[in-house]
């Protein structure tokens, strides 16, 4: 956007606010709920940013403004809320569950009923996996019905069966290394996936900020009709010759985008992750590597063992920190979405990406699934770590912060243009870098020893785990039968937009 354009747009967005009038924008009418979503993001409407605009126009696109930091690498775990994996983390000022005064014992903020009226309690997990029967579910609907308009009730009924495990939780016994890693490094408990949904819509937001119409899994004519008039953030790094490499097993995020992705060198593309531990090894890595383990065992998609995905974790968190380029490298780990798991935050109003509405399957609609508030509020909670030498030390951010804030990062560090409205305005993680740190060359994380990093379980229980013999779930005694009492309404209605 040229100067002149911003300005006028800022002095419409002031008079605006001031007069109380709606008007138009690129990224839709300046509304009650456009208030709101800027507000969730803590800025006005004159800081509204539009697709094409970069984030200093006063600079050249492409210009690197944190050249200490050479290489960003995003690792993406699946399906955990925040509250799942770090609801009980040690660590003082971090938004996890909260505590009953009596018995310290973490409790849901409000009761979690079963149609019959019993109660659904918070559990621990028996060991570290999930049991096949009545898996949590995030599908569009479920997780629409969990949040239930604001009421964040629905998550023991929210999908076509009960859904006890939807408030099993881990700890230290299970995930000693993700423990480890969020008491000691900067973590962000505002981090939302993209809109209330699965896999595959969330991973196109990560990496096109939108998904295009698409709001599940397997939803593959969508997947193949949808455009990318932006192209995706790989598009844009090679546009400004910014390196990237797609480091996968052979099921690629970067398959959800086959308009464009098709056409990509295969050199873009490496095994992870034995070749990208060697890349990290010899000091090879690109300026931006995607790590992608999506529906390996590793995964911690549920009902899978979590152990096994903590110990990717600690092996890359490894190999990073005991490579030759740790000291110009910023890790962030993070997961695509909620995976059914209770979390007791409510999404916040967001930034409809563009104009492309979601895409109902006709399948779905006979089962009642309609659009409620589109792609214009975020998905649940999930976890968000940033390991980096350059880390702030004892910080917790409470930003909001969503799948293309990691986007924002990149954007803003070589000023390019936004792909979407989402991205164009998303919070880019800079509170969480202790840029005096960076200055000075003075790490706040410099070596393995100093963290101490504490390895993954050996509990030959927990590595023995299946999901045909997870252990007893729910929880004995974690269901109590309410004498009076329905579970929520979740007939139609008309949602409200904030």
């Amino acid at each position: 956007m040229h100067t002149l354009q911003r300005a006028v747009v800022s002095l419409a967005a002031l008079a605006g606010v001031a007069w109380g009038i709606e008007y138009e924008t690129v990224c839709g009418p300046m509304d009650n709920h456009m208030f709101a979503a800027l507000g969730a993001l803590g800025k006005t409407p004159a800081q509204l940013r539009f697709p094409g605009s970069i984030p200093y126009p006063d600079k050249p696109a492409g210009q690197d403004s944190i050249p200490g930091i050479e290489h960003i690498v995003w690792l993406m775990m699946e399906n955990h809320s925040w509250d799942n994996v770090y609801g009980l983390l040690n660590r003082t000022g971090q938004d996890g569950y909260p505590l009953d005064p009596s018995t310290g014992e973490p409790i849901t903020l409000v009761p979690q009923k079963y149609n019959n009226g019993s109660v659904q309690l918070l559990y621990e997990m028996p060991n570290s996996c999930g049991g096949v029967n009545n898996t949590p579910s995030q599908n569009w609907q479920s997780s629409h019905q969990q949040f239930n308009n604001g009421s964040m009730d629905g998550f023991a009924i929210g999908g076509e069966q009960d859904k006890p495990q939807s408030f099993g939780y881990f700890t230290p016994r299970h995930l000693p290394t993700m423990h480890s890693l969020g008491e000691q490094f900067a973590l962000n408990d505002r981090f939302f996936c993209s809109l209330l949904g699965q896999t595959w819509p969330n991973r196109m937001y990560a990496l096109g900020a939108s998904s295009r119409g698409v709001i599940a899994t397997g939803q593959s004519d969508q997947v193949a009709a949808a455009t990318w008039p932006t192209g995706i953030i790989f598009d844009t790094l090679d546009a400004h010759n910014v390196s990237w490499i797609s480091y996968n097993n052979g099921t690629s995020t970067l398959d959800l985008f086959p308009n464009i992705t098709s056409g990509y060198p295969t050199s873009k593309f490496r095994d992870f992750p034995y070749t990208f531990m060697s890349d990290v090894a010899q000091g090879n890595l690109p300026a931006f590597s995607f790590l992608d383990y999506n529906g390996s065992s590793q995964s911690m998609e549920c009902p899978e063992n979590v152990a096994l995905g903590d110990q990717l974790v600690y092996d890359v968190v490894e190999s990073l920190m005991t490579g030759p380029k740790w000291n110009k490298t910023l890790l962030i780990i993070n997961f695509d979405e909620h995976g059914g798991f209770y979390d007791h935050v409510p999404p916040v109003p967001a930034i409809a990406p563009d104009d492309v509405l979601p895409v109902i399957p006709a399948a779905s609609l006979a089962k009642g699934y309609y659009q409620y508030s589109q792609y214009r509020k975020t998905g649940f909670r999930v976890p968000l770590i940033m390991v980096s030498p350059y880390a702030k030390k004892d910080y917790i951010s409470h930003v909001v912060h969503e799948q293309t804030s990691v986007l924002s990062l990149l954007e803003h560090k070589y000023n390019l243009p936004a792909l979407s409205c989402r991205d164009a305005n998303a919070n880019n993680f800079y509170d969480m870098i202790d840029f005096d740190a960076l200055e000075s060359q003075k790490p706040n994380f410099p070596d393995m020893e100093s963290v101490g990093l504490t390895p993954p379980t050996y509990d030959p229980a927990l590595l023995a785990c299946t999901t045909a013999n997870p252990g007893v779930l729910p929880a004995p005694g974690s269901v109590i039968y309410m004498a009076n009492g329905t579970g929520p309404d979740f007939s139609p209605k008309c949602e409200v937009v904030w």
